[in-house]
């Protein structure tokens, strides 16, 4: 469950974030507007985002079910079922942790210098040229650290699991960290959570080298 809730929410966060922070950079009216209001679920604390999903994904009165509806849609067990628990947690994640990295990118847009740009436009090159050659290679070192990071913080996964589903249903959510807490908190086994968090420990940090030791050195 881990595994796939980190590649359904780390590659997509940072591509949305990397988009987002490409648009943001550019000059247009109401740009400081767009750039808080997107920054603000980063300011909100967790346990407040996840009671506001809880409501929009309230099989009966939340606000994605509405929609459906009206669309003509039949409704979602959002939490309830196990085929898209995991996938609202995923959207969840996505919510909180986009505004975040779409800051990061918007700082490392900032640091290339206009000289690559105005050359590439001398040279003939289009908008897309632009980004592949110039924009993308040199936020590669800030899309290392990107992933890396939301990485740890996807394998670690806690609040959500435990407000949200409780690890339900049957099992689809549930995570190593609500597993040693409920090993250790709720069973009193406090030896089996030590253990399964020292594992865990251990499995984070090896995954973490793997990625670091067979990145490409242009991401670094």
């Amino acid at each position: 469950n881990s595994f796939l809730y980190t590649m359904g929410r780390v590659p997509i966060g940072a591509a949305i974030s990397l988009a987002l922070a490409l648009l943001l950079v550019q000059n247009f009216p109401g740009r400081l507007f767009f750039r808080v209001a997107w920054y603000v679920p980063v300011v909100i604390s967790s346990v407040a985002q996840i009671q506001i999903f809880i409501w929009l994904y309230h099989p009966q009165y939340g606000v994605l079910n509405y929609l459906l509806n009206e669309a003509g849609f039949e409704p979602v067990q959002w939490l309830g079922h196990p085929d898209s628990a995991l996938i609202s947690l995923i959207l969840l994640g996505l919510w909180g942790a986009v505004p975040f990295t779409m800051i990061i990118y918007m700082a490392a847009l900032g640091t290339i210098p206009e000289e690559y740009y105005e050359a590439a436009s001398i040279d003939g090159a289009n908008s897309w040229q632009k980004f592949w050659k110039i924009t993308l290679p040199l936020l590669m070192p800030t899309t290392f650290f990107v992933l890396i990071t939301q990485t740890i913080q996807s394998l670690t996964l806690f609040e959500p699991v435990y407000l949200m589903t409780g690890g339900g249903p049957v099992g689809s959510t549930t995570m190593p960290g609500y597993q040693i807490y409920e090993a250790a908190f709720e069973f009193n086994r406090w030896g089996r959570g030590s253990a399964l968090a020292i594992i865990f420990f251990v499995i984070v940090l090896v995954f973490t080298f793997i990625q670091y030791k067979y990145t490409p050195e242009s991401f670094t």
